[in-house]
């Protein structure tokens, strides 16, 4: 049975920084250093040797920088909105050598976060050759043989470079330049593949080094960061579906199809009732044409929308409006889940309102900040520290809530979702509460 992956690749950034010594110390050669943020469940990471920072990481992010050889104090820094300055929760001490190249994989072990260190000579950009080696930083997935063979190669046939699990790595293997997929097997059953990427182009004197991770979503995923020279790429599995879900929220309230690519002989999501997110389903990738229809009735077309669909991706369908002026809208959505945050999403169905601004504040502290205005059909995101809140509704160009205050609860490395919708009265609003929220 096939895994669904998905991958992404980034190359280390050319942020170079050119360390000095300690004071009186006298230069010496330096040192390439690359760290990856391949810590799924944490925000984002300050890489620092001694007390500066050399890099900002977030998450899949990565930075080249350069230092003098010699042993240095690192430390990790988190930035989270639940707290007002970075946290230290990681140091640890690296004697940087000559005529090695370093890679900080910064991964999490038991929820903590933890490097993964691994050294390597440099390679000549004077090659006639290139090289590619692999990092398995995450902890979710399984250990795999992995494959860098000729774009459509039969991996039954073919040899992998070599097979890591968590925390383990594979060497550099050398090839001859030309255009190559990277593919994960099942270690030992190459007939059950993991993962496989787009075609890439491998060139002369190039270095690939490839760092998987888990995505940290409810989707059974991979990450893949790659640094490759100073080239930045996103790698796919090109054989992963996307995965939909749709919101019916038009102001009949009654139920509707979906169908995609004209099919109409069978829906994708058939009877979506009013107001109540579907499961999510998968669509295959690429730009699909989606139509909602009266729920039964495929003749009639109430609205369509193309849409690319990212191999892996996740997407949300809001269906918004009244019969006959129905619009149809789209978001991918990051499902990750953070420490430290919680993401708040809402969707904004209530059509009698040319727009809304929300408003949210600490539990019993007042009317709050304006979070968003946004228009019919549209929707948003917006982190939050883990705490109890309240949000209030205003309708734009009036000064009288149309909702609220309205209590709410978020906690950390949740997802929470509110659907605004009419009310009872012309000037008010109702919400549905859904994803995370009890």
């Amino acid at each position: 049975m096939r895994t669904t992956l998905s991958i992404l690749t980034l190359v280390a950034m050319s942020s170079l920084l050119a360390a000095c010594g300690g004071e009186g110390r006298t230069r010496g050669p330096d040192t390439r250093v690359v760290a990856v943020h391949a810590a799924s469940s944490y925000p984002q990471i300050l890489f620092m040797r001694e007390e500066r920072v050399a890099s900002s990481l977030d998450f899949t992010g990565g930075a080249e920088v350069f230092f003098e050889v010699g042993q240095y104090d690192f430390n990790l820094e988190v930035v989270s909105p639940d707290s007002s300055q970075p946290v230290r929760v990681k140091s640890f001490s690296v004697t940087l050598e000559r005529g090695t190249e370093y890679y900080f994989v910064i991964t999490e072990v038991g929820g903590l976060l933890e490097p993964l260190i691994v050294t390597q000579a440099p390679f000549s950009p004077a090659s006639t050759n290139v090289e590619a080696s692999i990092v398995h930083a995450a902890p979710a997935s399984p250990t795999m043989d992995i494959y860098l063979a000729a774009p459509g190669a039969v991996l039954s046939a073919a040899n992998p470079i070599g097979t890591a699990g968590f925390n383990q790595h594979v060497a550099p293997n050398t090839f001859a330049p030309g255009d190559y997929q990277l593919s994960f097997t099942e270690a030992g059953n190459p007939l059950n593949v993991l993962f496989t990427s787009q075609t890439m182009a491998f060139i002369a004197g190039q270095s690939n080094s490839f760092v998987i991770a888990d995505r940290g979503d409810d989707s059974n995923k991979v990450v893949v960061v790659r640094a490759a020279n100073a080239a930045t790429a996103v790698l796919v599995d090109v054989n992963a579906p996307g995965a939909l879900r749709v919101i019916n929220a038009a102001t009949d309230v009654l139920p509707r199809d979906v169908f995609i690519d004209n099919d109409f002989a069978a829906p994708l999501l058939a009877g979506v009732p009013y107001a109540a997110p579907t499961a999510r389903a998968p669509i295959a990738a690429g730009d699909r044409t989606i139509s909602v229809t009266p729920a039964g009735n495929p003749g009639v077309i109430e609205v369509e929308a193309i849409t690319a669909i990212f191999p892996g991706g996740s997407y949300t369908g809001l269906v918004a409006g009244a019969p006959g002026a129905l619009l149809l809208t789209v978001f991918p959505e990051d499902r990750r889940r953070v420490l430290g945050e919680a993401h708040l999403r809402y969707y904004n169905a209530a059509a009698q309102f040319t727009a809304i601004n929300i408003f949210i504040a600490s539990a019993g502290s007042g009317p709050g900040f304006p979070l968003a205005m946004i228009n019919g059909g549209a929707e948003d995101e917006f982190p939050l520290p883990q705490g109890d809140y309240e949000i209030s509704v205003l309708p734009s160009g009036s000064t009288t809530l149309a909702l609220g205050p309205l209590p709410i609860t978020v906690a950390s490395e949740g997802i929470y979702s509110i659907l605004f919708l009419n009310g009872p009265t012309a000037d008010t609003a109702s919400v549905v509460l859904f994803d995370d929220f009890p």
